[in-house]
């Protein structure tokens, strides 16, 4: 635990110290994701099931969704470049070698290998998940009763864990994505190793973090209204700062055996 909460706080730690530093580096990414965010946004009523469920919602625009699916894409890649432009930052000694821009060749590696965990991700996790709802009639599971809450709500967290736990120990392959020395999902795992226990811990950590900002952000507005989309997209952004500083320490710690406070 004190070594999960040490890695916690050496990313908190780079991310508060010098905001300024902060902001500048991240400019063009927040800026993109202004764009997409603002743009997301403006299209939500063409996507009403948003606020009113799939079952009343009428047909949707089909301008206005592919608006919309142009500023998610957007979104996605200012969120893809915020993450580069971080580890790029934190890792490469701006003494000695300038970060400069990342090249189209480091984004697409790094959106790549994004791609190839969140597909480990879903291999890992779905068939436990599809095991839990067929065993779920042999269990008596009836909805609405406690014990099918509190069974569902077990999974829940434990499939939260598990996804952000793999996250951990394949991340590393990010922050080497972003300077340019790419490495495969073993090698990452390798890395990690030595610690298997504080990643946990810090997954545990980062799953209750986000689920408090979470529940905070919900109590803002109706779902699909203006203000709570733009409450929902500041929590994002700030949950995605933190997850790749720790990804940032994390490779600076055991790849770089960088020393952490």
């Amino acid at each position: 635990m004190n070594k999960s909460l040490a890695l916690l706080g050496h990313a908190l730690r780079m991310l508060i110290l010098d905001v300024s530093s902060l902001l500048r580096v991240l400019a063009p990414a927040l800026a993109l994701l202004a764009v997409g965010i603002i743009g997301l946004i403006w299209a939500a009523p063409t996507f009403p099931y948003l606020s009113t469920g799939l079952a009343q919602a009428p047909a949707p625009n089909a301008g206005g969704m592919l608006a919309g699916v142009v500023f998610a894409v957007i979104t996605a890649l200012g969120f893809v470049l915020l993450a580069i432009l971080w580890h790029r930052h934190v890792l490469i000694d701006a003494q000695n070698a300038p970060p400069g821009r990342p090249s189209a060749r480091i984004v697409l590696s790094y959106l790549m290998r994004t791609i190839l965990i969140g597909a480990i991700q879903l291999a890992v996790t779905v068939p436990l998940l599809i095991l839990l709802f067929l065993a779920a009639p042999r269990m008596n599971v009836v909805a609405g009763e406690a014990p099918t809450v509190v069974i569902f709500g077990a999974v829940g967290i434990l499939a939260g864990l598990l996804f952000i736990w793999i996250v951990l120990r394949l991340g590393l392959m990010l922050p080497a994505a972003a300077l340019g020395r790419p490495i495969g999902p073993l090698e990452s795992w390798r890395h990690t190793a030595p610690a298997g226990t504080a990643l946990i811990w810090l997954a545990l950590l980062l799953l209750t973090a986000n689920a408090v900002l979470s529940t905070l952000s919900a109590l803002t507005g109706a779902p699909g209204s203006g203000i709570r989309m733009a409450v929902e997209a500041v929590v994002y952004i700030l949950e995605a700062l933190v997850f790749v500083s720790v990804l940032t320490t994390l490779y600076g710690h055991y790849v770089e055996r960088r020393e952490i406070g």
